[in-house]
């Protein structure tokens, strides 16, 4: 389900006829916030009611279908759900205005009115451009209304017609606590945006851009932490046998790495390799792992017998 917001200047009659009521309308008992739930019956009294505003939205399933019901204000404060082909154009355009503007200044208070009465339909919004309320709640970087957002369900994955996620806006905008929640709830980092970006790579190319100088040294921390935080949620920490070989691609170093646990060989970009790896290789110093089989601790000049993990062959030490 989605709202948008037409651009269309024509504007229609916000009047319910009877006809349609009487085709389309269910039987309500819903008292909340002071009005008074309409019957069809009742709704139909007269010949026509005056709406003055929508109250609330929700979906309603009808066999393997989904429809939208609107919660009109009517005359002598009553109201009553009405389909969204009931409902006039120029009030589902006010309401979905006011969710849509909310969002986009980050209006807490405006924002939770909506989501105390509808708030799991309202996660299912789309704009005019497919973003999400957590599109723009990430940019903001308004991490509580997010996390309100995501314990109803929002969609933590959700693209928009450039392929944005929330994740690459909270990224693009470092913000990071935004960014750390999304990850918390599940946010794919390697989902990739209309021109082949992650997340990660997104930050990357940032960072990149970024000159090394004081007055840009604050820009350039924000960062690298966004760029840690998405490397600790993608990545596990594997200490590497050896680095085995070096190149070049598109201006960056990378290191083919052998692993100890026999994964197979990886190429690696030189920022995700301990400094002390890459120093020992461009040294020519070579580190293998042992395992002592024989070791006299009671003779003070003893040695150990050492078993190596890439040789058949013992030594002593």
């Amino acid at each position: 389900m989605a709202l948008r917001i037409s651009n269309t200047p024509r504007r229609y009659c916000a009047r319910i006829a009877r006809s349609r009521l009487a085709r389309n309308l269910e039987h309500s008992t819903d008292r909340r916030n002071g009005f008074r739930a309409l019957s069809t019956n009742e709704a139909t009294t007269d010949s026509t009611q005056q709406a003055s505003q929508v109250e609330s939205i929700r979906l309603t399933q009808e066999g393997d279908k989904l429809k939208v019901e609107y919660l009109v204000s009517l005359a002598q404060n009553s109201r009553v759900w009405l389909p969204s082909t009931c409902v006039s154009e120029d009030l589902k355009r006010n309401y979905a205005s006011g969710w849509w503007t909310a969002c986009r200044d980050g209006d807490v208070q405006a924002l939770q009115q909506y989501m105390d009465c509808c708030a799991e339909t309202m996660i299912h919004t789309r704009d005019s451009k497919d973003r999400s309320p957590l599109h723009f709640l990430a940019g903001r970087g308004d991490t509580e209304v997010i996390c309100s957002l995501l314990d109803v369900g929002a969609d933590v994955n959700s693209q928009d017609a450039d392929g944005y996620t929330p994740l690459h806006l909270a990224a693009g905008y470092m913000q990071l606590e935004s960014l750390q929640s999304l990850l918390d709830a599940g946010a794919d980092a390697d989902i990739e945006d209309g021109t082949g970006r992650s997340p990660q790579s997104l930050v990357r190319t940032l960072l990149n851009s970024t000159p090394v100088t004081t007055t840009m040294y604050s820009r350039r921390i924000a960062l690298e932490s966004m760029l840690r935080a998405i490397e600790d949620h993608i990545y596990e920490e594997v200490v590497p046998a050896r680095i085995v070989n070096k190149r070049n691609s598109n201006g960056y170093d990378e290191y083919l790495v052998e692993w100890l646990d026999d994964f197979e060989e990886t190429w690696i970009p030189e920022v995700e390799i301990a400094d002390d790896i890459i120093f020992d290789y461009e040294n020519d110093i070579e580190r293998v792992v042992g395992t002592v089989v024989h070791d006299d601790s009671k003779d003070p000049k003893s040695r150990q017998l050492i078993e190596w993990k890439d040789t058949p062959l013992l030594s002593w030490r």
